[in-house]
């Protein structure tokens, strides 16, 4: 060993003997542990550079334990460990607050709650006679509903009689021939086919405050009206929903646009115009064609709306659509004004498409059908000042958004269900009749028209009803069916036990 370290070595190294004898590895590799430091500095060790193998076998069996090491703080698997702990994020951020489709209510949304929101403008046997009576201006959508000892009656002024729209009259009747065949009501109530609620709420109070007002039955309703809501099945709409393969067709297949077509009334009668969002969305498709397609049906601008807004709507270019090309979009917009609903949502919750709605807030009117869906699972909202981006939004977004038409299918089957519908007016019926403070077959409206009536010509609307006439008013009625047996309650708990 001391020989190899002698300096006669490195003289001889220019001899091609002395290199022959380096690589014996040997030597190195015991002089490896301790010694090789040593002599690293020493210039024999870039002449033994020729010699990696030594080294190379040497460091293979160290290699595997020291590599482990600095991967060994394998705390590489535990960056998955800590990236689970802020995952959790949810707990910490508030919940979003959602909305019913009638927005002064809040989730669960039921429309049955409608109705308690509707009841509880109304004191108990605070509704007197006088104030169930026919608004007799002219033009006026409104006839007078009663049943009482085993008859139905239809009542409604003689010159309006042409202007009437019948079907929500005679939907309510039908209905209510079912209900008071099993459950003796002694009732009597007016009923409006009007867009918009007729009675303002004197203070706007959110409970109460309605004693004094006439009392009248609407197709819509809310905080600012004293308005008593009817059913989903009033309106004829409702019974205009989308027909797979023929009116409608499957979502994956439409265009990823926004879509709405209508009139501009009554943007005018409900604040100020230029924030009504029949004309911010025609305004919006002119700038974003890539984002919705929004345009008036007809230019016809009433008396009662502003000039300016007249002269602007002139400008563009009316174009109409049949019931069906709207639902080749995705997204199909509904334009709530304050002061009335939106009666394009009943027909649209059936289609594969998903609703937009524009929020009005807490003061918004809505249809007793509204109040069964809710926000982010049946539609969305949309907002005045931002519905360009919450639209683009949702064409990113147009695959998980296919959930919520699927969603408002379901819901709109059940609200509009025949057995549905009747529990709703029978919970409205009962419930109304607490509310009177006279007994309608003695004292009411209908009976004292009855007792100055005379036998009237012409053709009744109601099939064989008989024709009467008081005055300026003209009365129909006819018998009710045979009475039958019904579990109201036990009915109408398994109806709402239903509700997907």
């Amino acid at each position: 060993m001391a020989a190899v370290f002698e300096p006669p070595a490195p003289s001889s190294a220019p001899e091609p003997a002395a290199p022959v004898a380096v690589p014996a590895p040997a030597a190195p590799a015991a002089v490896f542990e301790p010694p090789a430091p040593t002599s690293v500095p020493e210039p024999a060790a870039p002449v033994a550079l020729p010699a990696p193998a030594a080294p190379a076998a040497v460091f293979e069996p160290a290699a595997p334990t020291s590599v482990p090491e600095p991967a060994g703080p394998a705390v590489v698997p535990e960056p998955p460990a800590l990236a689970a702990v802020p995952a959790p994020p949810v707990p910490v951020l508030p919940p979003k607050a959602r909305r019913c489709g009638a927005e002064f209510m809040t989730p669960p949304c039921d429309m049955f709650s409608f109705m308690d929101h509707d009841m509880k403008k109304w004191g108990e046997k605070s509704i007197r006679s006088s104030q169930v009576r026919l608004n007799t201006m002219k033009g006026r959508k409104e006839a007078m509903v009663g049943s009482f000892n085993n008859m139905l009656y239809l009542v409604y002024q003689r010159n309006v009689r042409s202007e009437l729209d019948i079907g929500p009259f005679k939907q309510t009747l039908r209905f209510l021939s079912v209900i008071v065949q099993s459950a003796a009501l002694d009732t009597e109530f007016v009923v409006d086919s009007s867009d918009v609620p007729q009675v303002e709420r004197p203070g706007r109070r959110r409970l109460g405050g309605c004693g004094g007002r006439r009392c009248v039955f609407s197709t819509s309703s809310g905080p600012r009206f004293c308005d008593i809501a009817m059913g989903p099945g009033v309106r004829p709409s409702i019974h205009l929903p989308t027909e797979p393969g023929v009116t409608d067709v499957p979502y994956r297949s439409k265009q990823n646009l926004g879509f709405w077509r209508g009139a501009v009334w009554p943007a005018g009668r409900c604040g100020d115009w230029r924030r009504s969002p029949r004309v911010l969305m025609c305004q919006a498709s002119q700038k974003h064609p890539d984002v919705l397609n929004a345009s008036l049906g007809s230019l016809e601008c009433g008396p009662n709306e502003p000039s300016e807004l007249c002269e602007l709507i002139r400008t563009w270019r009316p174009h109409r659509v049949n019931f069906s090309e709207q639902f080749q979009y995705r997204f199909l917009l509904t334009s709530t004004p304050k002061c009335t609903y939106t009666g394009r949502a009943t027909p649209f919750l059936s289609s594969t498409s998903v609703v937009a709605m524009f929020s009005n807030g807490e003061e918004a009117v809505g249809q007793v059908l509204h109040g069964a869906f809710e926000e982010d699972v049946h539609f969305k909202y949309v907002h005045a000042g931002r519905f360009v981006e919450e639209l683009r939004q949702m064409q990113r977004d147009w695959e998980p958004l296919e959930a919520l038409s699927v969603n408002a299918r379901k819901r709109w089957a059940w609200a509009t269900d025949r057995d549905t519908l009747h529990c709703y007016l029978y919970g409205l019926m009962t419930r109304y009749a607490q509310k009177l403070d006279y007994v309608p077959s003695v004292n009411g409206t209908i009976q004292a028209l009855l007792r100055a009536s005379v036998p009237a010509e012409g053709q009744p609307w109601h099939p064989g009803a008989e024709l009467r006439a008081a005055g300026d008013f003209l009365l129909e009625s006819w018998p009710l069916p045979k009475a039958t047996a019904r579990d109201w309650a036990k009915e109408c708990a398994a109806v709402r036990a239903r509700m997907p």
